[in-house]
C-alpha cells in the first residue's frame, strides 16, 4: 500500500490506487488488509465501521 508501487508485472497506471484506497477507508475508520498467495492470486478486503445512525 506504499504511494507510487508497482510490483513486478504492472501494466501501466502510477502505483497510487490501493494507496488511495487505504487513506480513504481508514479516514472512515475502518482498514484494509492484504491475503496474497504466489500462483493464485490476492484477496483485498475492506472493513468499515457500522454508521452510529442504524
Amino acid at each position: 500500500f506504499d504511494p507510487w508501487y508497482q510490483g513486478s508485472g504492472a501494466a501501466g497506471g502510477l502505483g497510487l490506487g490501493l494507496w488511495i484506497v487505504r487513506q480513504i477507508v481508514e479516514w472512515h475508520g475502518g482498514r484494509v488488509t492484504l491475503d496474497s498467495t504466489p500462483e493464485h492470486g490476492s484477496t483485498f478486503r475492506i472493513v468499515l465501521p457500522r454508521s452510529r445512525h442504524e
